[in-house]
């Protein structure tokens, strides 16, 4: 039996994913198939600016900000893709409310999630114009 097919880092959905995200040239934390950030760090906004440093800060603390996360320091780690599941999480839950206070308050809680998803990804578009 061949090694390969037990060593997970050649034989497993994350290699395949990370085998695929260097052929494409996706930046580490991005999926490759979907473009989704899991999360953000300042060391990958840094890396994916070209080194540059008050961009870098810039970028990361707009992204902190527009997520929700307030002032934060340049070593923490941003879950980005959480926002995302919350507006489903809440859409769905809206449905299964009993009254229509309840649903309301669910479609309220997910739009409130949906802006913030939008305004994090405008900032995270500065990195793409450069």
């Amino acid at each position: 039996m061949p090694k390969d097919l037990n060593d997970p880092e050649v034989n497993s959905d994350f290699a395949r994913s990370k085998a695929l995200a260097k052929e494409k040239g996706t930046a580490p934390g991005i999926d490759p198939e979907t473009g989704e950030r899991a999360a953000i760090t300042y060391r990958q906004i840094f890396n994916e600016t070209g080194g540059d440093d008050k961009a870098a800060q810039e970028i990361f603390r707009g992204v902190a900000r527009a997520g929700g996360y307030g002032d934060v320091g340049l070593d923490q780690t941003l879950d980005i893709r959480s926002l995302s599941r919350s507006v489903e999480e809440n859409k769905a839950l809206a449905d299964k409310e009993e009254d229509l206070f309840g649903k309301r308050q669910r479609e309220q809680q997910a739009q409130h999630q949906d802006n913030l998803v939008n305004d994090v990804g405008k900032v995270l578009d500065k990195i793409k114009r450069g």
